[in-house]
């Protein structure tokens, strides 16, 4: 799926610091994913 040789942690790090929505969207998507996986 991703092709960079970038840690999949500093990828995510990158997209929060270029999109702030793209960081709400993971805050969400992490939270919802914590919560199934219950």
């Amino acid at each position: 799926m991703m092709t960079q040789t970038v840690p999949f942690g500093m990828h995510i790090h990158t997209l929060i610091h270029s999109d702030p929505h793209t960081h709400m969207h993971i805050q969400y998507s992490m939270s919802h994913l914590a919560r199934n996986s219950e």
